[in-house]
């Protein structure tokens, strides 16, 4: 990558010109989506009017976002910004180098070539002339001097040629790594193809520290945990880590780091409330929609998709990282320096916490006839969690993925550990009390499950056991149901819970019975 360079330049003609300098990136603050960028220089101005020039910035930065801090004993009169087009790249000092090397390879090889023409043309002289007059009026020993003259003139003419032809394919692989490191210049230029320019009024002559500050929207991370479970009465391990990105064009190289939880780009306007109009669209028939909507269970724990292994990420872990807190957002200060090339991205480690968990076992049977253990996490917010993806172990084996939403504004985070092999459960249909009936213009059907679980282990389990009736879409459509001493949760939504403790080596069972009444004429999605 380019490397960046600041010149100072005096405007008034008695002042001698600074050389030129690099000064790479000191601090960067990534927030979700973007990232700040420092660059800081000491410089020393002489009393009266500076010009200093930035070159060879990222071509995506945004102008906007230029700052330059430190000048408290200073007046800025002004700053600018300008992107070089393709004419000032093609003819920027820095290619001069190249491009000369490039034109004196191509001359040394003409050279070689107009050699190589030369000593062909001296080759075929030989060739011509080896029997200039015949063989009459030489004496044999005169012909064997002839043949070994021309003998050795060719091959010491062929090895220079030999001789030649390598030292021209040298070249030539030179030539290529030449031309490829110039199209590298010229697409560094493209990419970093920004100069700003400061206008600044000193006092008096003077040493000062100052800061270019831009932002870059081509970064940004990203939070994903571990959460490991290694015993029912310990609490959970949870690693929290941060999976940074940036393409900005500008390599971050030993940079102080700093990981925000907002964002760069968020909009600070209040969004204006336009009126809610209420105006008839075309009827529909409301009837029949409502009748085919088919009821769906949700299951509210954070269930595991996949049974994979885990994928290995290596990361670099900060042990001693801070967490700053303001009005808008929080920050994850770094406390060791961090390197990253553009166009890459790297995993660090922000804290691991310890996290005091409730566990229970639930089931929904008509789902999947098995038990998955869920772990409870209460005041979670109070962690200062941000969403992302998680994975989650338990005992030492990957069980799958979950996700952690930040904006679900419930105070518990429910967070399913996998199937329980050890607990069985079953949903069978009970024909005998199942079936249909008619009474007038009106069809009772009637539904009967009986649900068993049986902990097979060796200590007694918590377990809520999830089922559900139908929700009634259609006025003339009745669902009722036999209450019992059923605990019933969200009924609106049809589901009803047990929430049972089952001895060791114990079964337990429940019966779910319903009756559904509605016009025989009418047919039902089910």
């Amino acid at each position: 990558m380019r490397t960046f360079l600041f010149t100072l330049l005096i405007s008034s003609s008695v002042f001698a010109q600074n050389s030129a300098n690099s000064y790479p990136i000191t601090h960067v603050k990534v927030y979700k989506q973007g990232a700040q960028i420092q660059r800081d220089a000491t410089l020393n101005l002489k009393a009266g009017n500076n010009t200093i020039t930035f070159k060879g910035l990222s071509g995506n930065l945004d102008p906007k976002s230029i700052q330059i801090k430190g000048l408290a004993s200073l007046i800025l009169i002004s700053i600018s910004h300008q992107r070089l087009n393709e004419d000032s790249i093609q003819q920027d000092p820095s290619l001069n180098t190249l491009k000369e090397a490039i034109e004196a390879n191509k001359k040394q090889q003409q050279n070689i070539n107009d050699e190589k023409e030369g000593l062909i043309l001296e080759l075929k002289y030989l060739e011509s002339n080896s029997n200039i007059g015949g063989t009459e009026g030489y004496r044999l020993i005169q012909l064997k001097e002839i043949s070994q003259y021309v003998k050795q003139e060719r091959s010491i003419n062929a090895h220079a040629i030999s001789k030649l032809d390598q030292g021209r394919a040298s070249l030539q692989k030179e030539l290529q790594q030449l031309q490829k490191e110039l199209l590298h210049k010229i697409e560094a230029l493209r990419l970093n193809n920004i100069t700003i320019q400061a206008e600044l009024m000193s006092p008096k002559a003077q040493r000062v520290n100052l800061s270019l500050i831009y932002q870059n929207n081509q970064a940004g991370w990203t939070s994903n945990y571990d959460l490991k479970v290694e015993s029912l009465d310990k609490p959970v391990k949870l690693s929290h880590k941060a999976l940074i990105y940036q393409n900005t064009g500008e390599d971050w190289t030993n940079v102080n780091l700093e990981l925000n939880t907002g964002s760069m780009l968020a909009n600070g306007q209040i969004p204006t409330l336009y009126p809610d109009f209420l105006y008839p669209i075309q009827a529909q028939n409301i009837r029949g929609s409502r009748a085919d909507a088919a009821p769906r269970m949700y299951n509210k724990s954070s269930t595991a998709k996949s049974i994979d292994m885990a994928e290995e990420v290596a990361f670099s872990a900060n042990i001693a990282n801070s967490i700053s807190t303001n009005l808008m957002s929080r920050s994850f200060i770094l406390a060791e320096k961090v390197s990253i090339l553009t166009g890459k991205q790297e995993t660090n480690l922000l804290r691991d916490l310890e996290i005091l968990a409730f566990y229970e076992y639930q089931s929904i049977p008509k789902l999947d006839p098995a038990a998955y253990l869920i772990a409870k996490i209460y005041d979670w917010t109070d962690y200062q969690l941000e969403e992302g993806e998680i994975s989650l172990y338990n005992e030492g084996n990957y069980v799958g993925k979950s996700y952690l939403n930040a904006n679900s504004g419930s105070d518990s985070l429910e967070l399913s550990l996998g199937k329980d092999g050890d607990i069985i459960v079953q949903r069978e249909r009970l024909k005998e009390e199942s079936g249909n009936s008619f009474l007038g213009s009106k069809k009772t059907a009637t539904y009967a499950y009986e649900l068993k679980v049986f902990n097979k282990k060796a200590s007694a389990i918590d377990l809520v056991l999830i089922d559900q009736i139908p929700v009634a879409q259609h006025e003339d459509i009745k669902v009722e149901m036999e209450m019992g001493k059923l605990k019933i949760s969200q009924l609106a939504q049809g589901e009803i819970r047990w929430k049972l403790n089952i001895p060791a080596k114990t079964e337990v069972s429940k019966k779910l019975r319903y009756e559904v009444s509605y016009p025989k004429d009418m047919i039902l999605n089910r």
